[in-house]
């Protein structure tokens, strides 16, 4: 739906704002409007009832003043006043039971279906037409619907709420630096379960995108609020405020470069597994890509990637022919535009040594080096001059 209105408005965004207000408020007063409008009916009806009881007192009051003496009139006036006064005040009344204004948002934080269609709403909005961010009214968007279901208690709003501050934050690196340990926290609490994927994804977007020199840590966040005397702030955020986020990024690469532990075939029946295949497999590719590009370059997390396509067992075939074609392309890449850039002469050989250590930490290094394929890989990839020290050091 949100397409449709995508392409009606091409891209005047706050037309199509105003669709997604107007979608949302449908959804949430669907059902309330029902009772509502039902019981102005009632009030109404009572009101009538009311008004038509004083008519008949102001009749009867007129009746007596045409009949009576003029020594009883000043009387009747005054009790016809008296009814005119209970008159105004049942119609003053009647003013304040029924509403006029829906300002008020209802508590629908529980409601998990009705709150999750409003945050697709959201997300809805921001995937279609051109990147949004610099709108007035997105930063109450933002912290109306989606920054509360970050903590839904249900998965899916949990993710599409994730999704739809990646989708804020990624044309710009002051949101980003806003929102970041909000990401952060996220990806490292394993309570949220498969958002973390989704946290992770758009963290490493963010990299490619804009590389690491604007990203960095400030202190005017929306760091998710913890009361100390309930729990305790998570060690990752204490992590963030002792070290730049260059160290935390590589503290998070070095959790989820790690071996799966669950079998490969438990991905699709098991959560934890599902969640710990995935930020594998993210991290694996997010890296590749980041490198690739030329943002990033670390000889040890080099050598975690070739660890992985060696040795690794609970790895599917599809990532290691993914890692495969990284190297083939790295070499070049490197080769032509990035040497300089880090101060690298070739990154194969600068890994070499770490591989070996990391594969030895891991037990794996004899059956990785007795066929001779890890040896013959780096000799591949290095020049002439560099493959002999390659050679040499195999065999001291």
């Amino acid at each position: 739906m949100i397409l449709i209105y995508s392409n009606y408005f091409k891209n005047e965004n706050e037309k199509l704002l105003d669709e997604v207000y107007d979608l949302i408020n449908s959804l949430i007063y669907l059902n309330d409007d029902d009772d509502d409008n039902n019981g102005i009916a009632n009030q109404e009806e009572n009101l009538e009832e009311k008004l038509k009881a004083v008519d008949d007192q102001l009749a009867e009051k007129l009746d007596d003043v045409i009949e009576n003496d003029e020594d009883s009139v000043e009387q009747i006036r005054r009790e016809v006043d008296q009814s005119m006064e209970s008159c105004e005040n049942i119609i003053n009344l009647s003013k304040i039971s029924f509403p006029t204004s829906k300002d008020n948002y209802p508590q629908i934080e529980t409601d998990y279906i009705v709150y999750q269609r409003c945050v697709q709403i959201c997300y809805g909005f921001f995937i279609t037409g051109e990147l949004k961010h610099n709108m007035d009214r997105l930063p109450k968007l933002i912290s109306r619907w989606i920054l509360p279901g970050l903590n839904s208690g249900d998965r899916k709003i949990r993710n599409f709420s994730v999704k739809t501050l990646g989708r804020y934050c990624f044309p710009s690196t002051q949101l980003i630096n806003v929102f970041l340990k909000v990401f952060i926290e996220i990806i490292d609490e394993e309570m949220y379960n498969d958002a973390r994927i989704e946290a992770l994804i758009y963290l490493l977007d963010f990299l490619c995108l804009h590389g690491f020199d604007d990203i960095k840590f400030i202190d005017n966040d929306h760091t998710f609020q913890w009361d100390s005397l309930i729990i305790d702030e998570p060690d990752i955020l204490k992590r963030c405020k002792n070290s730049d986020f260059n160290e935390v990024f590589t503290y998070l690469l070095d959790i989820f470069l790690q071996e799966p532990i669950h079998p490969l075939e438990m991905k699709m029946r098991d959560l934890e597994a599902y969640v710990e295949h995935n930020l594998f497999e993210v991290t694996v590719k997010g890296l590749c890509k980041i490198m690739d590009i030329g943002h990033f370059y670390d000889a040890d997390r080099f050598s975690k990637l070739i660890v992985t396509y060696f040795a690794y067992k609970n790895v599917n075939l599809e990532l290691k022919q993914f890692i495969k074609g990284f190297f083939l392309i790295y070499r070049d890449t490197f080769k032509k535009r990035l040497r300089n850039s880090f101060g690298v002469s070739n990154p194969f050989v600068d890994s070499y040594e770490d591989c070996l250590n990391i594969l030895d930490q891991l037990k794996y290094l004899d059956s990785v080096t007795e066929t001779g394929e890890l040896i013959d890989f780096f000799v591949n990839n290095s020049d002439n001059d560099e493959s002999h020290l390659i050679i040499k050091a195999t065999h001291m």
